[in-house]
Formats: C-alpha cells, structure tokens, sequence
C-alpha cells in the first residue's frame, strides 16, 4: 500500500489497545441506540471515560465489525451480523473468532495501518 494521508489511520485509537469486551460491549450498545457514539451521555452507557468511548468506535470499525453510514450511524457489517448476530460467537469465546478479528483487523490497510504494515 503506497502511503496517502487521506487513506491512512493512526493514533485514532486514542492510545487504548483492543480490550477483550469492548467489541461486544460496543455491538450491544449500537443494538439499542445505532447514534450511542454520538450521545452527550455515551460515557455514562459505556461506563467508561469520553476516550475510551472513541477508542471502542475505532476497533469496531477498525475490525470490521461496523460500517459507518452517511448519518453518522453506525451499522453492523456482513461478517459483523455473522458474528454477533446470527448465532455465531457473540462474546468472543471461540479461537475460531478471535483468529478471524485478527485477521480483519492485519487486512485493513485504511482502518489499522500500522497493524496491516506490520
């Protein structure tokens, strides 16, 4: 990938590292509200503090799980819907799942930069 500023992603995770239950915290959120980033009180509903809140919308984008929308909503992707929705793994218990968010995570160039170069 040729380094664009316009298609590059870094520090957007506000220095927090992917922490396990964000994913499924952040889906189960957006189940209720699909604006819940974009709530005054987000900090209250996530029971974490306003950077955090930022951090757990960039993993979920980062790793696919969320498609942005032009509203500034969020929706679950195709593999999030599997994933989170149609049975499939929903508290991230099974190898299987984990090894599939790396994976989508190592092959998003514009989302994880610095995770898909090395």
């Amino acid at each position: 990938m040729k380094l664009s500023s316009s298609n590059t992603s870094f520090g957007r995770h506000e220095s927090f590292a992917l922490r396990f239950g964000w994913l499924t915290k952040g889906v189960s959120a957006l189940r209720e509200d699909v604006k819940t980033f974009e709530r005054e009180d987000a900090t209250v509903a996530f029971g974490v503090g306003k950077n955090m809140v930022s951090a757990i919308r960039f993993w979920l984008q980062a790793a696919q799980i969320v498609e942005r929308q032009a509203d500034r909503t969020f929706v679950l992707s195709p593999i999030g819907e599997v994933v989170f929705e149609s049975g499939g793994d929903p508290y991230l218990e099974d190898e299987g799942t984990i090894w599939l968010l790396h994976w989508l995570l190592s092959t998003n160039p514009v989302g994880a930069t610095a995770i898909y170069w090395f």
